[in-house]
């Protein structure tokens, strides 16, 4: 092996080593609990997660990005807040709901389970 093919070899180690330095997966700072609420109620889930580059944190209720509480604009995020509200609640509303929090180096689910009671 030549010095030219030791010194691309280093080079291209040093970058990826750089790269990993520069890069996190994302981590959960606070996760969502398993809530129950009364019907008509106001709830509150958590999720908050790092990384780098910074993720996106979204919601999914039982594996769908759209439902009803979103739609209908009732699911409301405290902008640079770990905090996330379902407002007067309804039957719908129940189910499972997954924090996802996804960058460019990868991406983490988090699950619990929403009841609402009459």
């Amino acid at each position: 092996m030549s010095h030219f093919n030791i010194i691309i070899c280093a080079f291209k180690l040093t970058i990826f080593n750089l790269f990993n330095l520069l890069t996190a997966f994302p981590k959960f700072t606070s996760r969502p609990k398993d809530s129950t609420v009364a019907l008509g109620h106001n709830v509150k889930l958590e999720c908050g997660a790092v990384g780098y580059p910074t993720p996106k944190v979204y919601w999914m209720k039982d594996d769908n990005k759209e439902f009803a509480a979103d739609q209908e604009m009732r699911f409301i995020n405290m902008p640079f807040m770990d905090d996330f509200f379902i407002v007067s609640t309804k039957k719908r509303d129940e189910g499972l709901y997954s924090c996802v929090a996804e960058n460019s180096v990868g991406r983490v689910v988090a699950t619990s389970r929403l009841t609402v009671t009459s």
